[in-house]
């Protein structure tokens, strides 16, 4: 039964990251009058079993999963890319962007337990976004977004899979997701 217990563990946690083309794989349609824009999650497992709502401009563009990336194509100009980092939903975290026609931009995303840098500070372009959660004495989780220098973030890209389509346990999101009542059989 134990064995069992740990089979099923390991099952869910292979199943919660994300799903889509390693990068590298897939080569894009590139709009050459836009800037890409590319959010990343590095394979940790602190954290594993989230997925985390991403928006772009205010506006839902998909869920980063644990080693998982998003590709976006946006207009010239500036740009506000954030994320939610703790269930009850009060605090997010955000970087804007300046984007050029033909750029690429990188955004990573960081939570480390016990442990407050996860993006070395030489490779952050943008003032980052920091936030620690406080669970006792033993356990501190410290997330990071920060825009990212093209080569950091190259180097770590090609471990990561599309988040495009992903399978999470749970998702972190800006607002409450609206149950609708339930109706009781009589």
């Amino acid at each position: 039964m134990k064995h069992l217990a740990i089979l099923l563990l390991v099952f869910f946690i292979q199943g919660c990251g994300a799903k889509g083309p390693i990068y590298g794989e897939v080569q894009y349609q590139r709009d050459e009058s836009k800037a890409e824009v590319y959010a990343y999650r590095l394979k940790r497992t602190v954290g594993a079993l989230d997925c985390y709502e991403v928006k772009l401009d205010g506006e839902v563009t998909g869920e980063l999963s644990n080693g998982g990336y998003l590709r976006r194509e946006v207009m010239p100009g500036k740009h506000v890319v954030s994320f939610p980092v703790n269930s009850a939903r009060r605090h997010f975290m955000e970087v804007g962007l300046e984007a050029e026609a033909g750029q690429t931009l990188y955004v990573e995303f960081n939570v480390e337990l016990n442990y407050e840098q996860g993006i070395p500070e030489s490779e952050i372009i943008s003032s980052p976004s920091k936030y620690e959660l406080y669970q006792g004495e033993l356990m501190r989780f410290y997330y990071t977004v920060a825009q990212v220098k093209p080569d950091f973030a190259l180097d770590r890209l090609p471990s990561l899979r599309d988040s495009s389509e992903v399978s999470c346990l749970a998702t972190l999101r800006h607002e409450p997701v609206q149950r609708k009542p339930q109706i009781e059989d009589r």
